[in-house]
């Protein structure tokens, strides 16, 4: 199996981080917005747009280990 390049680490590394402070922010807002029961057009927004951006950052991070397989 090759070596993955520095680029490739440093990209996965910064997506794990990524993912894991998005998951945490969901969860504060959420929780936030459950106990003061309230959750505004902005805040569903904010929470659709990075579930769309971890969404994508994974299936790229998939697309480049079917890459590095082949």
């Amino acid at each position: 199996m090759a070596k993955p390049s520095s680029e490739t680490v440093i990209f996965y590394i910064a997506g794990s981080i990524f993912t894991v402070l998005s998951i945490g922010g969901i969860t504060f807002l959420l929780t936030e917005c459950y106990q003061s029961q309230t959750l505004n057009g902005a805040e569903l927004w904010i929470i659709m747009l990075v579930s769309f951006a971890v969404t994508a950052l994974c299936d790229f991070e998939l697309e480049l280990e079917k890459q590095s397989d082949t």
